[in-house]
């Protein structure tokens, strides 16, 4: 794989901040992440927020996952589909929900990991049950990513 070490589209973006909420985020998941989006180019993100689901810049040092999407012809596909997620109420319930084994669908409702299952999901790839960004970085090395930070 042709690794560009800059965000491109569909990459999985993992962050480690240290805001005290960060920080009880990666105690209570268990994870050295407390974030996760999806690259929408090199230079914007989807993301899901205490605010909802918004299209972001990309902030500095994500951990990037780049699966190895086959057919690149349908990234503009993936992205366009995953865009439809901008508006959706944060849903934090469903991920508590998810961490004890429960099936728990809010409609229009979404967390940052649930974001990035559906996106792994759609490109094909086996996402992880448990929706964490540890999990979700697990998963994507499970699924031949490759993890990097950006140069």
């Amino acid at each position: 794989m042709n690794i560009q070490r800059t965000p491109q589209p569909m990459d999985i973006l993992l962050y480690s901040a240290e805001s005290l909420v960060d920080v009880l985020v990666r105690m209570g998941t268990l994870s050295s992440f407390d974030h996760v989006a999806i690259a929408l180019s090199d230079t914007e993100m989807i993301e899901a927020l205490p605010g909802g689901v918004v299209v972001s810049p990309i902030r500095q040092n994500p951990v990037i996952c780049r699966y190895d999407i086959q057919d690149t012809s349908k990234i503009p596909q993936y992205v366009e589909t995953i865009k439809q997620y901008v508006g959706y109420q944060y849903g934090f319930i469903a991920d508590a929900f998810a961490a004890i084994g429960m099936n728990y669908e809010a409609p229009h409702q979404i967390e940052c990991a649930q974001l990035a299952i559906h996106a792994i999901t759609m490109m094909g790839f086996t996402a992880p049950k448990i929706p964490t960004p540890q999990h979700i970085f697990n998963s994507a090395l499970d699924n031949g990513a490759v993890a990097f930070r950006p140069s």
